[in-house]
């Protein structure tokens, strides 16, 4: 029985089972927004195009601030226990930061705030796998090793002892981080992992160890996981360095800001837009969408509508990537009960009516 306390990743069985919720559904709005938004942009014709988006600076400013100013003071949701155990953030926290992929960046509320990567590290930790090994790693027999499809030749999923499951998945995650080079080095993995983040964010980033120190005792299920993986032929490398640099992924500390340009950065066919350099190959940071697309335990609704690429933190931190538009990302620690921000939801929503974004 796992056992209550720390949990550091939303989609986690390591959880306490009493506290996992899956798919709840806050709504169907986000297809209707985006829907509106394509209606509008075709009544208004090529004329009304400004900019990426179809807006001018001063349009994505102003829908920033109004959503910030919308929802700063709503008070629904609740903190993750185990998330207000090892952080210093108050339930007050709010960000919201959109990056263009021509690099300008609008933000508002605690854009510089620190909070704990948690599920919001796994597109990043896959993109590396992918570079390391080739673009098609999540089609491929090897990639099917991890939780994606096609299974390998002749094989179906009762022949593995636990199911394939997605990429970003707490089993596909695991996998999916086994395969990162080099193999059998921890430091020298770990390495790899915290310089890729970097890159992505293009900030130096850091494990917050206080965070790490005190989740790691109390998540006895999550090396255990890792062995029944390696058990089951389905970690590449040795199960005891797996889950603890899954960990230590998980308590990586960033700011709105910086996610926001890590997602921007993967909308960018992986260049970082606000510095300019490249950090994955086009065929890398496109081959992480589908992986992003995919249903997950853990989402509310709209995260699983055909086309949304999004991913949401234990934090409170909620990640949106528009290929060749922008990232997005929102802060605000109080969650619903599919583990998944209110306010930013809410704030998501907004923009993609006052933007006229579809995915």
């Amino acid at each position: 029985m796992a056992q209550p306390g720390v949990c550091v990743d939303v989609n986690s069985s390591i959880c306490d089972p009493r506290r996992v919720r899956t798919q709840y559904a806050p709504g169907a709005w986000l297809n209707q927004a985006l829907a509106i938004g394509v209606l509008a942009v075709a009544m208004l014709g090529p004329a009304a195009a400004r900019g990426p988006m179809g807006a001018r600076d001063a349009d994505f400013e102003t829908a920033v601030e109004q959503a910030h100013k919308r929802y700063k003071s709503d008070r629904g949701g609740k903190v993750s226990e185990s998330i207000a155990a090892v952080t210093s953030n108050s339930p007050d926290a709010y960000a919201i930061v959109v990056v263009r992929v021509d690099g300008k960046v609008f933000e508002r509320g605690d854009s510089g705030l620190k909070f704990l990567l948690t599920a919001t590290a796994t597109p990043f930790t896959a993109a590396l796998a992918a570079e390391q090994q080739g673009a098609d790693l999540f089609s491929s027999a090897k990639g099917a090793v991890a939780g994606t499809v096609p299974l390998p030749n002749a094989r179906g999923s009762s022949d593995w002892g636990l199911a394939p499951t997605a990429a970003l998945e707490l089993d596909g995650s695991l996998a999916t981080l086994s395969l990162v080079q080099p193999q059998k080095d921890a430091e020298g993995k770990w390495r790899a992992l915290l310089e890729n983040f970097g890159k992505f964010a293009g900030a130096e980033l850091a494990v917050d160890q206080r965070a790490y120190k005190a989740a790691k005792p109390v998540v006895p299920r999550l090396p255990q996981q890792a062995r029944q993986l390696g058990t089951d032929g389905r970690l590449k490398d040795d199960a005891d360095i797996t889950a603890d640099l899954y960990l230590r992924q998980n308590t990586v500390s960033v700011t709105a800001r910086e996610l926001a340009i890590m997602a921007a950065t993967l909308a960018n066919d992986g260049v970082n837009p606000v510095q300019q350099k490249r950090v994955v190959t086009a065929a890398t940071a496109q081959a992480i969408a589908p992986l992003l697309a995919a249903k997950r335990k853990g989402q509310s609704a709209w995260m699983s509508k055909e086309g949304i690429l999004a991913i949401a933190g234990s934090s409170g931190a909620i990640m949106i990537v528009l290929p060749g538009r922008l990232g997005i990302a929102t802060y605000a620690p109080p969650l619903d009960a599919g583990g998944v921000s209110v306010r930013g939801q809410r704030a998501v929503k907004y923009l993609s009516q006052a933007l006229m974004f579809n995915p």
